[in-house]
């Protein structure tokens, strides 16, 4: 208190007013308080979610996951792909893969079971910054997933140019408006976005991204939670917050444990 003392002395007029001192040190603290109280108002505000801490399925979800035509076998994927599941659920290597990869146990001995989808691997290879691993799986792949796991493997490493020209091969542009499965959009769009990033030109073609997903979601799988997961970090990256905000709540609500989604609330 002696150096904020001293700093009162000599402010014009305290030594003319001998309460000068006590009213300076009272503003100085109240000013600290101040200080203090945005602060924490701030950290409360970045840690703020517009999101809720629990989400439960949706009405469709819980209604196909009770249709009477699943066969049991269709019954325990559908509750593993929409975070329905029991541990009796898990009872193949692809469905345990696909939780470990949900709950970020990349190193799980399951990715290394070659009846897992090569999807999968590819995400866990991905999710380890395993770059090299990627490239030697994927030497020579023609199929959009194996391209567009590739090419992020490049552009990471700093071989942008190789990862451009796999981003804009003609199959992944038209593959946008072509594909006919959920997994050849996710790759397509993934590849469109590198595009976007690599090359300023072509910016433009943002908005056939969400054409292509919102393609997918409205005529191939309207419970795919993959799909509104990368609306919402598309939409978060244009910081079209309300926007990607109802994308993640409709992710989670087609799968309450799905981890992108999380990873964005």
């Amino acid at each position: 208190m002696d150096s904020v003392d001293a700093k009162c002395r000599n402010f014009a007029g305290a030594r003319r007013n001998r309460y000068a001192p006590r009213v300076l040190r009272f503003r100085f603290a109240t000013a600290l308080l101040a200080l203090a109280a945005l602060r924490m108002d701030a950290s409360a505000y970045a840690r703020q979610s517009f999101v809720p801490d629990v989400i439960a399925p949706s009405s469709a979800v819980l209604e196909a996951a009770s249709a009477a035509y699943l066969t049991a076998e269709e019954r325990r994927e559908f509750r593993v792909l929409h975070g329905m599941y029991d541990d009796t659920d898990l009872d193949t290597a692809t469905r345990r893969a696909r939780i470990a990869l949900e709950g970020f146990d990349l190193l799980d001995p399951v990715f290394a079971d070659p009846s897992v989808p090569r999807a999968l691997t590819l995400s866990a290879l991905s999710a380890r910054g395993a770059h090299a691993e990627i490239l030697a799986a994927t030497d020579s792949a023609t199929d959009l997933l194996s391209m567009s796991f590739r090419a992020a493997a490049l552009a990471r490493i700093d071989r942008k140019a190789e990862a451009l020209q796999l981003a804009a091969a003609p199959s992944a542009i038209s593959a946008l408006t072509d594909a006919t499965t959920i997994d050849d959009i996710l790759a397509a769009v993934d590849l469109g976005a590198l595009r976007i990033r690599l090359d300023a030109s072509a910016s433009g073609t943002y908005s056939s991204l969400l054409a292509a997903l919102a393609r997918g979601r409205e005529r191939i799988d309207r419970l795919d939670p993959s799909v509104r997961a990368r609306e919402a970090e598309l939409l978060a990256e244009r910081h079209a917050l309300n926007d990607a905000v109802h994308a993640v709540l409709e992710s989670l609500g087609l799968s309450p444990r799905h981890a992108a989604a999380w990873r964005l609330a």
